[in-house]
């Protein structure tokens, strides 16, 4: 019987989608600032409501969005860096 036959539980052959997340991270920014713009327009209507708090969800998304782009970007330039990660060692 030959070994992969055996398990019953086994590794789909499938590629990931993103390496680096700078997509999602692109992608997940946009639509904070898309709802963050929408909110803006509609801020006199929702402070009237008493939901004013929904603007600064939209403004925190973005600046973490913003966050998470540069660090998906730092991660993606380290691996594809020509030259080897030295660790530093003493």
């Amino acid at each position: 019987m030959d070994e992969l036959e055996h398990h019953a539980l086994m590794q789909a052959p499938v590629e990931p989608v993103d390496e680096d997340g700078v997509a999602v991270a692109l992608v997940g920014t946009g639509v904070s600032v898309l709802a963050t713009v929408l909110l803006w327009s509609q801020y006199a209507l929702l402070a009237a409501r008493g939901q004013g708090w929904w603007l600064w969800v939209a403004l925190t998304a973005t600046a973490a969005g913003a966050l998470f782009i540069a660090y998906t970007l730092y991660r993606k330039r380290r691996r594809l860096s020509p030259f080897p990660q030295q660790s530093v060692e003493q």
